[in-house]
């Protein structure tokens, strides 16, 4: 196989010998240059298409705001008197596109008093209510969004206070009496304070000749003896009628009061004043130089009424008491100070506990023999006092503030050294006393507070003032226990 492959080769050789050795000897001529074909146009590019592009997708549209107008305005009623309550009434309407909150505020003339949040849905309308009080009387301007109206408010109309007679007898003439240095005069215990007196009502008579030219004073005095009104009118207003109105112009009164009528008589003609007998006397007095004087007239004074009358007006029920406008203090710049500002029952105890030293009335009266009570002022400028005397300083000042006080004196037979004083004084419906100071109660009845302070107490009276107390020596109420 081998020389098969030799063979092969060799021919292969031969071959390609024999081809080169015809080609040598005649070279080829060379061909005219053929020129080239024109190239052929080309065809046209194809137009690119670019496709558009997609248009933007429209802006959403904005969301419908709500939006609100009041559409109407009540005031109900538009006229009221001062404290009523009025009615307001707005109607609100949202006239936008969307459901919201709006918040409607109230004003009154121009100024913001109350506000309310409401939620109304487009197209709907909501009420909204307000309520308004107004103390103060005048013309108000009302107003909710854009629109407003009046309101007139109006003073409250004055209650007619019904007027009351105050009296101590019971019409019957029993006698008269004249007498012309001396004075008349009657204590009144007004049912409530302030008291206002209006009129002074006066029961007499003429007599003899020469009164023409002849006046009568008529004074005011309130509970400590102090004059705080007079006026004079002239004897021939009893030509007429036996009780003579005489008009006072509305004096209030905080406390117990008095009438002192000074008709300034002679022998020869005047004035005489009825007395009625039928009821005991507790308030009728006489009084020389517009001072209480000792009885003298014949007749007993338990049988002597003198027939002095006050109309006025009590306080209405629930009107705070206060002392009268009128009321005078007397004493020390000090004093009229402090005794101003212990206005409550508290105030006035603590002050009486760090201020006033105790000392027994009884064992002074031992030392001493005089059993001396003393006023107010000299309580408090000593500083040093009794039962009595703390009781004493304790009324006045009580009763400056409008309190209706009492000193309670209280009498142990057995025991005379335990006889004691206190101060009284109402709250409410119920009484408390001013102890040395301490405050105690409640109580219901004089006789609980006698009870209270020793059980074999004997007796006791009731005093309005320090001048009752310590120079009449005649209690408004005076009880013996059987």
């Amino acid at each position: 196989m081998r020389k098969a492959q030799i063979v092969v080769g060799l021919l292969v050789m031969v071959l390609l010998t024999l081809g080169a050795c015809e080609s040598a000897p005649t070279p080829a001529p060379t061909p005219a240059p053929v020129p080239a074909p024109a190239p052929s146009p080309s065809p046209a590019p194809a137009p690119i298409i670019v496709p558009a592009p997609a248009p933007a997708p429209a802006p959403a549209p904005e969301p419908a705001l709500p939006e609100f107008a009041v559409i109407s305005l009540d005031v109900i009623p538009p006229e009221v008197t001062a404290g009523e309550t009025v009615s307001i009434t707005a109607v609100v309407e949202n006239i936008g596109g969307s459901e919201g909150t709006y918040a409607v505020i109230l004003t009154v003339d121009g100024v913001t008093v109350e506000a309310k949040e409401v939620a109304i849905t487009p197209g709907s309308s909501k009420v909204v209510a307000f309520s308004l009080v107004k103390e103060a009387p005048g013309t108000y301007e009302i107003g909710v969004g854009e629109l407003s109206s009046t309101l007139v408010v109006k003073e409250k109309p004055v209650p007619a206070v019904e007027e009351i007679e105050l009296k101590y007898d019971d019409g019957t003439l029993d006698g008269r009496q004249a007498f012309g240095g001396w004075g008349y005069l009657v204590r009144f215990l007004p049912p409530s304070t302030p008291f206002t007196i209006t009129k002074v009502k006066i029961f007499g008579s003429l007599y003899g000749s020469g009164y023409e030219n002849q006046t009568f004073d008529v004074q005011i005095w309130d509970e400590n003896l102090k004059e705080i009104y007079s006026t004079s009118y002239p004897h021939t207003e009893f030509s007429l009628r036996p009780w003579v109105e005489i008009d006072i112009p509305d004096v209030a009164i905080s406390g117990d009061f008095y009438i002192c009528v000074n008709t300034y008589s002679p022998r020869e003609g005047g004035i005489s004043i009825g007395y009625d007998s039928s009821v005991t006397n507790e308030h009728s007095e006489v009084t020389q130089n517009w001072e209480i004087a000792d009885w003298f007239l014949q007749i007993p004074k338990e049988k002597v009424n003198w027939m002095i009358r006050v109309v006025g007006t009590p306080a209405e029920e629930g009107t705070p008491v206060t002392p009268s406008a009128s009321k005078t203090m007397e004493g020390s710049a000090e004093f009229q100070e402090t005794v101003s500002s212990l206005d409550n029952p508290e105030k006035l105890s603590q002050w009486m506990v760090d201020n006033i030293e105790y000392e027994s009335s009884y064992e002074r009266w031992k030392e001493t023999g005089v059993n001396y009570i003393s006023p107010p002022e000299e309580i408090f400028d000593t500083k040093v006092g009794c039962c009595a005397e703390f009781a004493v300083f304790a009324c006045y000042v009580l009763k400056y503030h409008g309190y209706d006080t009492k000193i309670l004196r209280i009498a142990v037979e057995s025991d005379p050294s335990k006889n004691h004083a206190v101060c009284v004084y109402q709250s409410s419906d119920t009484l408390h006393t001013i102890n040395v100071g301490r405050i105690e109660g409640p109580f219901q009845t004089y006789e609980d507070i006698a009870f209270d302070h020793h059980q074999d107490w004997s007796e006791y009276d009731v005093h309005h003032s320090w001048e009752n107390y310590q120079q009449l020596r005649q209690p408004d109420e005076a009880v013996y226990r059987e």
